[in-house]
């Protein structure tokens, strides 16, 4: 068996598409690293994202259709009332604001 070598990625490096990789650094210096939910939620409680319904870890990967957009501070909130998961593909329309 073979093992995956760890790549350092704290700088721009070229990696072969064509082969699995490990990667290392590629959040150590993202000062979110170290934020509180409650800076979180500071920060980007405001922004709105879809919430797919999700009962169980195996569903995940394939949740049902969007029923609703909720507030990033109500999603991470202990009231919210529903098993859902916020997939990446709405973090395009806020993705600005989330990287600066």
């Amino acid at each position: 068996e073979q093992g995956l070598v760890l790549e350092d990625c704290t700088a721009s490096v070229f990696l072969d598409e064509m082969r699995p990789h490990r990667m290392g650094g590629l959040i150590d210096g993202w000062a979110a690293r170290s934020w509180t939910r409650d800076l979180l939620v500071e920060q980007f409680g405001r922004l709105e994202f879809r919430a797919r319904p999700c009962e169980t870890l195996n569903q995940y990967g394939y949740a049902g259709p969007s029923e609703r957009y909720v507030s990033l501070e109500e999603y991470l909130s202990a009231d919210f009332d529903g098993r859902s998961v916020v997939f990446e593909n709405d973090f395009e329309s806020n993705r600005h604001e989330l990287l600066e």
